[in-house]
C-alpha cells in the first residue's frame, strides 16, 4: 500500500494507518504497532467529530433555504390575494402600502435582511389591512417563518463554528499521523541505530530493511 499524499483525506491515512499497523505486528515491531495504532485512532476520531460538524451545518443550512422558500410562498400567496380582489386592486391600498417595491423586495431579499424585510412585511399587514380581513391570518404565519429562520441560521452558524474547529483538529492529528509514519519507517530501516548501543536485541532479523 502506497503512502498516503500530503493532500490526502484523513480517512486515506487512516486506511494506510490500519495497514501499516497490521505490517508492523507481523513484523513484532509491537511498540511501533502501538504508537501507530494510536496516531490512527485519534484521527479517526477527529475526522468522524468533523464529519459530524458538516452534517449540522448541512443541516441548518437546509432548515434556512426551507424556511426562506417557505416565507417566500406565503409573501407571493398574500400578494395574489390582493391583486385579484378586483380589476385595480394593484393601483391603490392596501396592495401598494404591502407591495410599495413590489413582491421581490421580499422574495429576493440577501438572506442577511430576510428577518427585517418578511417583519415588515407582517407589520404593512397588520398596519393596511382591515380588521376583519382573512389575510390578516398570514400575519401568524409571517412571525413564525421568521422565528424559525432565525433558529435555522443560529443552528447554521453553530454548524459553521463547530466544523472550522474539528477541521483544524483534523489536521494536528494528521501531522501527529504522517511524523509517526516517518518515525515508523525510519525505525523499520535503521532498527539498531533508532535503539541507540547496547540496546537489547529483540529477536527480529535487523539484516535488511522491512517493506513499506
Amino acid at each position: 500500500m502506497q503512502l498516503p499524499q500530503a493532500s490526502a483525506a484523513y480517512g486515506r491515512r487512516v486506511e494506510f494507518g490500519r495497514y501499516v499497523t497490521r505490517t508492523l505486528r507481523r513484523g513484532k515491531f509491537a511498540d511501533l504497532a502501538e504508537a501507530m495504532q494510536g496516531v490512527t485512532d485519534a484521527l479517526l476520531v477527529q475526522g468522524r467529530a468533523w464529519e459530524d460538524a458538516r452534517a449540522l451545518g448541512y443541516a441548518g443550512q437546509a432548515d434556512r433555504d426551507a424556511v426562506d422558500a417557505e416565507l417566500d410562498v406565503l409573501a407571493q400567496t398574500i400578494r395574489l390575494s390582493l391583486a385579484s380582489r378586483d380589476l385595480e386592486a394593484t393601483q391603490r391600498a392596501p396592495y401598494t402600502a404591502i407591495f410599495p417595491r413590489g413582491i421581490a423586495y421580499y422574495t429576493a431579499a440577501p438572506l442577511s435582511a430576510e428577518v427585517a424585510r418578511y417583519l415588515e412585511l407582517a407589520a404593512r399587514l397588520d398596519k393596511h389591512l382591515d380588521a376583519d380581513d382573512p389575510l390578516r391570518a398570514q400575519i401568524a404565519g409571517i412571525e413564525a417563518g421568521v422565528a424559525d429562520f432565525k433558529a435555522a441560521d443560529d443552528a447554521l452558524a453553530t454548524g459553521r463554528r463547530a466544523q472550522a474547529l474539528a477541521r483544524t483538529d483534523v489536521a494536528v492529528a494528521q501531522d501527529a499521523f504522517d511524523a509517526e509514519v516517518g518515525r515508523s519507517r525510519a525505525r523499520r530501516f535503521f532498527p539498531r541505530a533508532a535503539r541507540g548501543r547496547g540496546a537489547a536485541d529483540d529477536g527480529v532479523d535487523e539484516s535488511a530493511p522491512a517493506d513499506t
